[in-house]
């Protein structure tokens, strides 16, 4: 269910903005600003109370690329599959899987 809030904003009576929520969001005092002098309109303002969530969590993995010998990932990477003829049958989803899964191997 959506509630539907409008609010006269235009100083001839006309109702221009509208605030539209889900019904289970309480909405409280609505109200317009008097129109300016620069503008015929009126700025249109209220409480929303909506529930929040804890903050969710992330967990990543860092590397620490400075400390990688060049020289052992060159010879790691050499004698991988990455560097060996392609099986002319294979499909895009079996060499991507192939990559990743070198990439990650020579990584940890």
């Amino acid at each position: 269910m959506v509630q539907h809030v409008t609010e006269t904003t235009h100083r001839c009576g006309g109702t221009l903005d509208h605030i539209i929520t889900f019904s289970d969001l309480k909405l409280d005092e609505v109200y317009a600003d008097p129109a300016s002098i620069i503008s015929d309109h009126s700025l249109v303002r209220c409480h929303l109370t909506a529930a929040v969530g804890p903050t969710p969590t992330h967990h990543r993995l860092v590397r620490s690329w400075r400390r990688v010998d060049c020289n052992v990932l060159r010879e790691s990477l050499e004698a991988s599959l990455l560097c060996q003829p392609v099986p002319a049958d294979a499909t895009i989803d079996e060499l991507f899987e192939t990559y990743d899964s070198v990439i990650r191997d020579v990584a940890d």
